[in-house]
């Protein structure tokens, strides 16, 4: 452009060089000849023509040079290759478009990138040392790597790559085209894959084609896992397997054939295919369309116990095909990965429908052979190896045919019995009644049973049961008979047994049955038919609605028919009205019947009348309450008892407070507000306030005294119902020795107390428990008394030598079983080893006839026990007794 400009600038000089000329120098043009001047505007004009055709020849040269940049830019830019120019460490310098658009990025995102973080790992070594020759030989590199887009989506490409020089003539930069060959690679590998999966399912078709399909169970299917063993490590799948459903046609899997990669070992408790049996699964399969789930942790809508089971065994991708076998789905073919997405490609279903077609006409192989063995079997086990008799005979009964199991059951080969006459083997008088069924056969009734006894080898009689099918020919004449026989002998002496058992529940007064499943009667005793007034026929093979009505089977005998049938058994008691007997107490049992395969067939259900037994046991309920009613009176009189022979201890507590009160009142009335004189001093009394104060409250305390022991006194002769609440042991403890205690004090005995302030309370009754604390006090008195009088007399109790201890001590037990122990020891004489066991016995008493009547500690045991605790003698000797009681707290 630059040229064109100079020539358009000349033609300008030109033309404003003559116009200049003209205007400013017409002397030197008047100078200048005409002709000269004429000559050189010529030129000029010429020379301008000229540089204007030269300008425009340019100007097109210059469009067409514009044309081909831009030719060579769309060339570059949108060539199918990429281009890259690279320094000497695999620098971006340069990259055209699609260079770009191939590896994903913005072009100028590129510059200055290492190449290297778009190379696969294992072909950077390649790269470098590629491109280490091309600068090294100065020859053109070519060569095929692996790429990574920038989405991380790797592709192939084939490199051509040429050392050239900078501006500065250094050879240091590498010009690269770079061709997407991931296709054709991706074809290749195809192809290649196909030529493997043609090949793996011939080898496959071949080893299944030669199999002996005889072959054990095991061997088959250690076939199957080799094949199965070769599918997975071609498909990369984590583990492959068949599964089989079950022959009641539900989608749960029966049988499986499972080959797992090395580090993942077969988990037959997880890999029950649970999740493909699912509802919607199994329908999809039975439709015939594959089940694939490309990640099981991207499901959101998919059954919570599907996906756990999955996460469980770590599949994360899961693929599986059905199996037809005569237009039935048999199961299907699976497959799954611990990565998503590593199987499902469309080759790998293609296979896997394949070996899946190839397996089902296998299996109808190996299903065919089977049902043909087993057809021989049948035969061979019903005419050699049954163990049931076969024989052919002539109408005269001379036999034609046997099989092993008749020479067996009469001791004699077949050469032995064929041509001879069966009736030998019978007894005499059966022979008229067997003649009589052979004749009875017709064509019309052609097959008959017929029972008879034979005589065994041994000389033993057993019974046996013949099935005879009769052949007539063509005119209906009767030409020989078939027959299966076998031995009932058992089954007779079954018949017998029960005909023994029946007649024994015949002859019970209880009711038993038999209900099946169906709530139906199968056998009831005589005593249930007679209750109903009915035979049997009118009862077996009736249903228990039928029987009883529907409202009593519905509220009252199904729910426990339901619960026995489910295998429990069930006892309960009550008043019924039972058909036309009236209201009668029953106890009723259902017993689960289970039979030979452990499973429960029948309800036994036992009914007795237990109605005189039960009024029996409530005039014996009513007899115990009056009993315990002239115990409570009892322990009333007991009470009564203790409170007599505590009067005078009482009267003494009672009297020491009313001595301090009318002591205090006399010296209240000498003050001189009362105007008395003291007759002794004969002066005025004059108290302080403080000292008033003081002696009315002491008169205050004295009557609370007094009150606390009237009321308490009160309350413990109080007769009322036993009472359970929380007790504290010290507190009863503390008020027994309120009623006793100045009586021990009087009798010089010394009382010690042990109590453990922490003790737990216990559940009791606090006023007859104080009746236990009473008596034990009482009897420790009375023996530390009685040793007094019989060491040295009434009259030496006084001394304070012989003074007498009752200690009393509560603590927590120490055996570890919760509870609390009180212990009560005195130093009196103790008890007598032949009185031991006797203490607790009602009205067993040493003390004089006018001390009491032998209750007191029969009452208490009974109070304990009816705590729930225990009392005992602890010790005993010369030097007193210790009686130790136990409390629960529990």
């Amino acid at each position: 452009m630059k040229n064109f400009n100079f020539i358009n600038q000349l033609g300008e000089i030109h033309r404003q060089t003559e116009e200049l000329l003209k205007a400013h120098c017409p002397d030197v043009c008047g100078k200048i000849p005409f002709r000269e001047m004429e000559n050189l505007l010529r030129n000029i004009r010429t020379d301008r023509i000229e540089s204007e055709v030269q300008n425009e020849k340019l100007r097109g040269i210059q469009m067409q040079l514009e044309t081909s940049r831009n030719r060579y830019y769309d060339l570059y830019e949108f060539a199918p290759a990429g281009y890259f120019i690279f320094d000497a460490d695999g620098i971006i310098m340069s990259v055209n478009l699609t260079g770009a658009l191939l590896l994903g990025v913005e072009r100028w995102e590129l510059t200055k990138v290492n190449f290297a973080a778009f190379i696969s790992p294992e072909c950077r070594c390649l790269f470098d040392s590629e491109h280490k020759r091309a600068v090294e030989t100065r020859t053109e590199r070519h060569f095929e790597i692996r790429l990574i887009r920038k989405d991380g989506k790797p592709f192939y490409v084939h490199l051509k790559s040429i050392a050239v020089e900078d501006d500065e003539g250094i050879l240091n930069r590498i010009r690269t085209a770079v061709i997407n060959i991931d296709e054709q690679i991706k074809a290749k590998e195809a192809l290649q894959h196909r030529l493997m999966m043609e090949e793996l399912i011939a080898k496959i078709s071949s080893a299944w084609t030669k199999m002996n399909i005889n072959v054990s169970s095991e061997a088959f299917g250690e076939e199957i896992k080799s094949a199965l063993a070769m599918i997975g490590r071609f498909v990369r799948s984590d583990r492959c397997y068949i599964a089989l459903f079950s022959k009641d046609g539900t989608a749960q899997a029966e049988q499986i054939y499972e080959w797992c990669e090395t580090a993942r070992s077969p988990q037959p408790a997880t890999c029950n295919l649970q999740p493909v049996t699912g509802r919607r699964a199994a329908e999809k399969l039975r439709r015939g369309e594959i089940v694939y789930i490309p990640d099981t942790d991207a499901l959101t809508r998919e059954p919570r116990k599907e996906k756990k089971l999955w996460q469980a065994q770590g599949i994360r991708s899961f693929l599986a095909i059905p199996i037809f076998l005569e237009k039935s789905l048999i199961g299907y073919f699976g497959l799954d990965a611990r990565s998503p997405g590593k199987i499902g490609y469309d080759e790998d279903i293609r296979l896997v429908r394949v070996i899946g077609e190839m397996f089902a006409h296998l299996l109808a192989r190996v299903r065919t052979q089977e049902s043909l063995r087993k057809s021989e079997q049948y035969y061979r086990a019903i005419v050699e190896d049954q163990t049931e008799m076969i024989c052919r005979f002539l109408p005269d009964a001379t036999i034609l045919f046997v099989n092993k199991a008749y020479c067996r059951y009469f001791g004699k080969n077949e050469e032995e019995l064929i041509g001879r006459r069966f009736l030998e083997f019978v007894p005499e008088d059966e022979h008229e009644g067997i003649r009589r069924h052979i004749a009875s056969f017709t064509p019309d009734h052609y097959i008959k049973t017929y029972e008879h006894y034979v005589t065994a080898p041994e000389g033993e009689t057993r019974w046996q049961q013949w099935v005879d099918r009769a052949i007539f020919d063509a005119r209906g004449e009767l030409t020989e008979f078939q027959s299966v026989g076998r031995d009932i002998t058992e089954q007779k002496k079954a018949e017998a047994a029960w005909r023994r058992y029946e007649f024994i529940a015949n002859s019970s007064k209880d009711f038993m049955t038999l209900i099946n499943r169906d709530y139906v009667y199968e056998a009831v005793n005589l005593s249930y038919r007679s209750a109903f007034d009915k035979d049997s026929s009118e009862l077996v093979g009736k249903t228990a609605a039928e029987v009883w009505g529907a409202e009593t089977f519905e509220n009252h005998i199904k729910p426990n028919i339901d619960r026995c049938l489910a295998g429990n058994e069930i006892h309960f008691e009550g008043w019924f009205e039972f058909h036309n007997k009236g209201m009668r107490y029953y106890s009723v049992s259902y017993y689960p019947y289970f039979n030979e395969k452990e499973k429960v067939t029948h309800a036994v259900v036992f009914t007795l009348d237990l109605t005189e037994r039960k009024q029996a046991e409530d005039a014996l309920e009513q007899a115990y309450s009056e009993l315990k009613s002239t115990q409570s009176q009892l322990v009333q009189s007991a009470k009564l008892a203790s409170v007599g022979q505590l009067v005078a201890g009482v009267v003494h507590e009672l009297n020491q407070p009313l001595t301090v009160i009318r002591g205090t009142a006399q010296l209240i009335l000498r003050l001189p507000a009362f105007n008395k004189t003291d007759n002794k001093t004969s002066r005025k009394t004059a108290w302080k306030p403080d000292e008033l104060i003081q002696r009315i409250e002491r008169i205050e305390d004295s009557t609370s005294r007094m009150m606390n022991i009237i009321n308490h006194l009160r309350s413990f002769s109080r007769q009322s119902r036993m009472n359970f609440q929380p007790v504290n042991i010290n507190k009863v403890i503390e008020e027994s020795f309120l009623m006793v205690g100045e009586q021990l004090r009087v009798h010089n005995i010394e009382v010690r107390k042990n109590m453990d302030l922490n003790l737990p309370e216990i559940r009791g009754d606090a006023n007859q428990i104080e009746q236990v604390f009473l008596n034990l006090f009482i009897n420790a008195r009375d023996a530390i008394e009685e040793k007094r009088a019989a060491e040295e007399g009434k009259a030496a109790y006084l001394s304070p030598k012989n003074k007498g201890i009752l200690e009393v001590t509560s603590a927590v037990s120490e055996n570890g079983a919760g509870g609390i122990e009180i212990l009560v020891s005195d130093t009196g004489g103790g008890i007598s080893a032949e009185n031991t066991d006797k203490i607790f016995d009602p009205f067993f008493t040493t003390k004089d006839i006018n001390k009491g009547m032998g209750l007191g500690l029969s009452i208490s045991y009974g109070i304990i026990k009816d705590h729930n605790g225990d009392i005992e003698v602890a010790q005993t000797g010369q030097n007193g007794t210790t009686f130790k009681i136990k409390f629960p707290t529990g």
